[in-house]
């Protein structure tokens, strides 16, 4: 019997199919993502509430804050600066979620 003799491509033709494969296999780069056209522009805060946000606004840039039902109301959040929920949701994204997690659940 002949020994097997293993056939080596070139370092460049090597680099070649690895870039031809990495290709196949990497997706596309995703475009940025726009704001949905019925976004709203999130109005200034009522007066009342001026000053510096709730201990709940800390996970607002993340989207793990719970909005705060109250601060958008005409007396206010009574707990303010205190509260545990978010100062910074506009004024319907507490039932903008719900809707959110409701069709969530359905679909």
């Amino acid at each position: 019997r002949k020994p097997r003799t293993t056939r080596t491509m070139p370092a460049t033709d090597q680099n070649q199919a690895a870039s031809v494969l990495l290709n196949l296999v990497t997706p596309p780069p995703r475009p940025p993502k726009e704001p949905p056209a019925d976004s709203q522009v999130i109005p200034p805060p009522p007066p009342h509430c001026a000053n510096s946000p709730s201990l709940g606004s800390a996970a607002h840039e993340m989207r793990r804050c719970k909005p705060c039902a109250f601060f958008w109301k005409n007396d206010g959040c009574q707990s303010g600066q205190g509260c545990l929920f978010c100062h910074l949701c506009p004024p319907d994204e507490k039932k903008r979620r719900k809707k959110e997690r409701r069709f969530v659940e359905i679909g």
